[in-house]
């Protein structure tokens, strides 16, 4: 028997998700609109956003069936994004309808947070169980150079809700480009360091129109070595090798 022939053995037999190495799917990410509230220069250009015709995007029925249908396959935690989940109306719905399937266990939301403020205590209580927020400078003025809006203090107060949430799981994106916002690395710790948060350094990935250059890659290795150089790292020996993020813990700090 070949790799494809038990493959396709174990879907019949399980239904399943694997993919060609073997490994079995339990988590899905749904885009619930393109459209966002900011222009963030590492992910969109300014202008000329050709956005999705309604009719090309999937109603919040439509895609309640999808996920139920991945649900009875295997799926066991769902996240939510855009763009910007949050400008997409009605977006508790679907979190109360798909919190109450069977199977699924944990719902998520990725976010910038603009909006999160005013939304957070429906989602909750509709079956929300985590949510990631993108951060990328505690400046004012660099906020607004980086995502092209004056709006930190929206996407703050944001996550100063989310935290008001026990039961909430809170992780903060930062992603690290070099000479932007590569000098806060250690201020974002500091800023968190008394939250139960998890604060997450992401490379600097290219996107489509968004003319991204090798020399604002700041790479994991450096963001470690920065970081180590003023506080002492332990690495979580829970975490699978093959997980693609590295998780470290500070002693003394809450946040991981």
């Amino acid at each position: 028997m070949n790799m494809q022939e038990f493959v396709n053995n174990s879907l019949a037999s399980t239904s399943a998700l694997y993919d060609g190495h073997l490994r079995r799917h339990t988590y899905l990410r749904v885009s619930v609109t393109d459209r966002c509230n900011l222009r963030c220069t590492y992910c969109m250009p300014q202008t000329g956003v050709k956005w999705r015709e309604r009719d090309e995007i999937l109603t919040l029925e439509e895609l309640s069936r999808v996920i139920a249908c991945m649900a009875t396959a295997g799926i066991t935690k769902v996240r939510f994004t855009g763009g910007e989940p949050l400008v997409r109306k009605d977006l508790a719905w679907l979190i109360a309808k798909v919190s109450q399937f069977p199977n699924i266990e944990k719902v998520a939301m990725t976010t910038n947070g603009i909006l999160l403020q005013d939304h957070l205590q429906q989602l909750v209580e509709a079956g929300l169980s985590a949510v990631n927020i993108s951060l990328d400078t505690l400046q004012s003025e660099r906020f607004e150079k980086i995502t092209r809006f004056d709006k930190l203090s929206d996407t703050l107060a944001g996550i100063n809700a989310a935290l008001r949430y026990e039961n909430l799981t809170v992780k903060i994106n930062m992603v690290v480009t070099a000479d932007v916002n590569d000098d806060e690395l250690c201020d974002f710790i500091e800023y968190f360091c008394d939250t139960p948060v998890e604060l997450r350094f992401i490379e600097y990935m290219p996107f489509r129109g968004t003319q991204w250059q090798p020399a604002s890659l700041l790479p994991f290795s450096e963001i470690l070595l920065r970081v180590s150089e003023k506080y002492l790292l332990i690495a979580d020996p829970n975490k699978s090798i093959h997980a693609t993020a590295k998780q470290y813990r500070i002693p003394g700090k809450q946040l991981k």
